[in-house]
């Protein structure tokens, strides 16, 4: 015996040391998993019981919620349909030449004819035409009233139309004889400015596809405190409904030696509904 220890000492001696370092892995192994599986134990009874903690909808609750979505999708659209173009296509254009004509009394069925047959061969000719009578009937109203209209084209001047971009136009043009009618009605002294403005970046209704989209213009009017009173309230008449994005400005009139001429600037919106495209924003 004491020979075999004497030739095998140093790899007896290795064995066993070999054997404790895997005893104490294993102790620390064993320590550890169990310290983790604890912990994951408690984690997930935690977890469960948050789960089993929140209240689950009833299919009926379901069913109110999706009842409610329904009613209040009916009604935006109902209320868009109030102050928005809904129609599509050629059907939108066909509406929109067809009012803008009545409000400046024009609108003949030869003149409707006309001007759609122009809308499917050369759209920027049939908007400048319908522009320039809109201008026209317009500043001639006005000059009968002592109203002036600083800007001849409408503020459509300078715009370079691309043909697709003609029921927006439309719209918009709808929009500024509705806001001029409305200040020679009222009777400012003048239509200072009026600007045709693309969507801005705060819009979140501007798109193809989208439910609503928005043309916003800057008009700027002068004239009597009660007049551009009278002016600001029936923007909001039910039977003229036109949206106001934002007045901007509402100041005496420094170049005017009485105090009750006043200056207001404001941002008005032509709204046009796609009622086709899905009901939410674009952005």
């Amino acid at each position: 015996m004491d020979n075999f220890w004497q030739q095998h000492r140093g790899f007896i001696l290795k064995i066993l040391a070999g054997l404790g370092v895997v005893v104490v892995f294993w102790i620390i192994g064993s320590s550890l998993t169990e310290e983790s599986l604890d912990v994951i134990a408690k984690r997930n009874e935690r977890k469960q019981r948050a789960i089993a903690g929140r209240e689950v909808p009833t299919p009926a609750q379901i069913d109110a919620f999706r009842a409610a979505a329904r009613i209040l999708e009916d009604r935006v659209r109902f209320l868009a349909a109030r102050v928005g173009e809904v129609r599509r296509g050629e059907s939108l254009i066909e509406g929109l030449i067809g009012e803008i004509l009545d409000r400046v009394g024009l609108g003949t069925e030869a003149e409707r004819s006309r001007y759609l047959g122009l809308a499917r061969s050369s759209p920027k000719a049939c908007f400048v035409g319908l522009q320039g009578d809109a201008a026209r009937v317009l500043l001639g109203r006005a000059g009968s009233r002592n109203v002036l209209i600083a800007d001849d084209s409408l503020g459509f001047g300078r715009l370079k139309m691309d043909p697709g971009e003609l029921p927006r136009y439309l719209v918009t043009l709808s929009l500024v004889v509705r806001a001029v009618e409305l200040a020679i009605e009222t009777g400012v002294y003048e239509v200072r400015s009026i600007g045709i403005q693309r969507p801005s970046a705060r819009s979140r209704f501007e798109g193809e596809g989208t439910f609503l989209r928005e043309y916003p213009i800057s008009i700027v009017i002068r004239g009597p405190a009660d007049r551009v009173e009278e002016f600001l309230a029936r923007l909001n008449d039910p039977e003229a409904f036109i949206p106001v994005g934002e007045l901007r400005r509402l100041a005496r009139d420094r170049g005017e030696r009485a105090e009750d001429v006043v200056v207001a600037e404001l941002e008005l919106v032509a709204l046009r509904v796609d009622p086709e495209a899905p009901l939410r924003e674009a952005r």
